[in-house]
């Protein structure tokens, strides 16, 4: 880890540098450990919980008194918090430092891997205007005008306007009354109307204008309500509406005529189908092309006017598309992207009368073939099918002789795409198999994969998760024992609650910004800046019911006294989704707890937020300190690690 984030003072790096050589010079001692003893926690029992409920939390002494003092500025953190943030930074440098090497090889190939992908290119071809959205403005036919989206703004809400380029002058077409929800503005896919969009939290509002008329004032095609979101488009003659009206979670295509655009006209064009997602259309001239999600892999599918169907083949097991949005739909071709696991992304060009596409890219430097990509289907406790996307070598032998990493997210209806990942390419060229486990509470299979994990159903994740581990071991992907788990923010929670339930399957796992004291924080979530966002998805802890559930998993709250498994989890002081004490706490009450000898780790990140390159977006650097330690923890070099002095309890305050 780079030292220009050691935090705040720096005193991390000094203390690491004094630990460091004192620990590998008591090496010379066959009794003693090479490795520093992990920095001392004081032990202050608070009582917490709210609604009825009270536990004993001997490390709540780590949330700062005004949090959003510190979030508007991290260097206002108590002393005492940033001592112990500075101690737990330096024994994880301390602990890494061996594995330098190997990180900077790592992150070498990371870096050349993350060079295949091609630049992305910029397709708006709208004109500039001073005070308009990016790429958020179109001109009418006769170039007399020009539609443009004025973003909100301080005390102002998001704008469209007309400006008449010969008089000079701007004329409001559409004002945003909901700060609530966001505005969009393009042309139709034929150019032949503007779309004014309005999109809220799972409820959308589009207005049509017609780009020959211009002085119109826009359509409203379907009022806003609840629950509803659609989008709409024309093509044949009509218009064609993508919605999850009646009960179509998974979305279904419809029809209308232009002139009478509201939902009492719709008919049905692609029924709902459970578990197969419509996630985007793109309308051409004779062809209706739609993005759809099924069996857990992105699909294209070309319908012709009569109805028709056909889908579009690839040659990869797992894969990931991009279409972008806006082509011309008097275009005879649809552009794209295709990436896989073992695949560089690479545009490609889809002819819309044959169904073959071909690349406009030239091939990297590169060979693919040197690696496999499975899709592996895995039962689940209940007998739900659970897809498992697979990289590993070409000619891997599956006799459990492999590490295996296995990633997993597993929340907030979020999928993990079969995309090409440096950092996994550079592990599985270290002799590992990496899986992606799409368990439920992810988006892979639809709303039917999701919804029912949300408040007390999200053990199904937890458990997909380690059926999955089970499955790939007793089929020699891996070994048990042998298996590093990686999950970041709510895929931290599910690193937590694996790691506790069946510490023995693990070698080591790494969660950052990882969501761990979950109860205490649903039971505070007045106090957080989300405030009650969370409560839909994990539980409204003022309901008993929904209250035990929590309680029942959270992964603070469940550490055992057990052989852990070496772990690594990260947060970052000024993140304002997961609270930075969390993960530091579970390190410290876990290493208090823990039976075995694996190291545990924590290190906070003194800024950034929740998706920085320590948070939810690692780079290079942080990628090469997460497989260094992965391969460490599978080959146990640390050896066995103090987790504490001999005879000694934790100091208490």
């Amino acid at each position: 880890m780079s030292t220009r984030r050691d935090f705040l003072a720096g005193s991390a790096v000094a203390l690491a540098a004094a630990l460091l050589p004192r620990a590998l010079a008591a090496a010379t001692s066959a009794a003693a450990s090479p490795w520093p003893l992990p920095p001392v926690a004081k032990r202050v029992p608070e009582t917490v919980g709210r609604f009825g409920h009270a536990r004993l939390d001997d490390y709540a002494w780590l949330r700062p008194k005004d949090w959003f003092a510190v979030l508007r500025d991290p260097s206002t953190l108590e002393a005492p918090i940033r001592a112990q943030i500075d101690a737990e930074n330096a024994y994880t440098e301390a602990m890494l430092a061996p594995t330098q090497p190997l990180q900077a090889q790592l992150r070498a190939r990371i870096e050349a891997l993350n060079a295949l992908r091609p630049a992305e290119a910029d397709a708006s071809d709208a004109p500039a205007i001073d005070g308009a959205a990016p790429g958020q403005s179109l001109v009418t036919p006769d170039g007399r005008h020009v539609f443009w989206l004025r973003p909100a703004s301080e005390g102002a809400p998001a704008t469209v306007l007309r400006r008449d380029v010969v008089a000079g002058t701007d004329a409001v077409v559409y004002a945003e009354s909901d700060p609530a929800f966001a505005v969009s503005l393009r042309p139709s896919a034929l150019r032949n109307l503007v779309v004014l969009r309005s999109q809220g939290q799972r409820s959308s509002e589009v207005r049509l204008l017609a780009t020959a008329r211009p002085l119109d004032p826009p359509v409203l095609v379907e009022p806003r309500a609840p629950e509803h979101e659609y989008d709409v488009d024309e093509w044949n003659g009509g218009l064609v509406v993508r919605s999850n009206a009646d009960g179509a979670f998974d979305f279904q295509l419809l029809t209308a005529p232009l002139d009478r655009p509201g939902r009492v006209h719709w008919q049905v064009l692609v029924p709902h189908l459970p578990g197969r997602v419509i996630t985007g259309l793109h309308p051409f001239d004779g062809v209706l092309v739609r993005e759809e999600l099924r069996d857990a892999l992105p699909r294209l599918v070309l319908m012709s006017r009569d109805g028709r169907e056909r889908d579009v083949a690839f040659d990869e097991a797992a894969y990931a598309l991009e279409v972008p949005a806006g082509q011309d739909g008097r275009s005879a071709h649809l552009d794209f992207s295709l990436e896989s696991p073992r695949t560089p992304r690479a545009r490609r060009r889809l002819d819309l009368a044959s169904g073959r596409h071909e690349a406009l890219d030239p091939a990297p430097a590169f060979d693919p073939a040197r690696f496999e990509v499975r899709r592996l289907v895995v039962p689940a406790a209940d007998g739900a099918q659970v897809p498992v996307t697979v990289l590993m070598r070409a000619g891997q032998a599956l006799d459990g002789s492999a590490p295996l990493m296995q990633i997993a997210y597993g929340g907030y209806g979020l999928s993990i795409d079969a995309r090409f990942d440096a950092a996994a390419l550079a592990l599985v060229e270290q002799g590992w198999v990496h899986a992606i486990a799409h368990v439920r509470g992810g988006g892979e299979r639809g709303a039917g994969w999701w919804l029912p994990t949300l408040r007390t159903g999200k053990k199904t994740t937890h458990d997909d998760f380690i059926a999955c581990a089970e499955h790939l071991a007793d089929a020699g992907y891996g070994t048990r024992g042998r298996i590093v788990a990686f999950g970041l923010s709510a895929g931290g929670t599910l690193m937590g609650v694996v790691g506790n339930r069946r510490p023995e399957l693990w070698a080591g796992l790494i969660a950052p910004v990882a969501f761990m004291d979950v109860l205490t924080t649903l039971e505070r979530y007045q106090d957080h800046p989300l405030r009650g966002a969370g409560i839909p998805i994990w539980g409204d802890p003022a309901d008993p019911l929904e209250h035990a559930f929590v309680e029942s998993f959270s992964p603070y709250d469940h550490l055992p006294a057990a052989p852990l498994p070496a772990w690594f989890t990260t947060a970052v002081v000024d993140d304002d989704a997961v609270s930075f004490w969390e993960p530091v706490k579970f390190a410290i009450k876990a290493r208090s707890l823990t039976t075995g000898g694996q190291p545990i780790l924590s290190y906070t990140a003194p800024a950034g937020g929740h998706l920085s390159a320590w948070g939810a977006y690692p780079q290079p650097e942080q990628q090469a300190a997460y497989l260094a330690f992965a391969i460490w923890a599978v080959d146990r070099r640390w050896g066995e690690v103090p987790q504490r002095a001999p005879g000694a309890d934790d100091s208490r305050g």
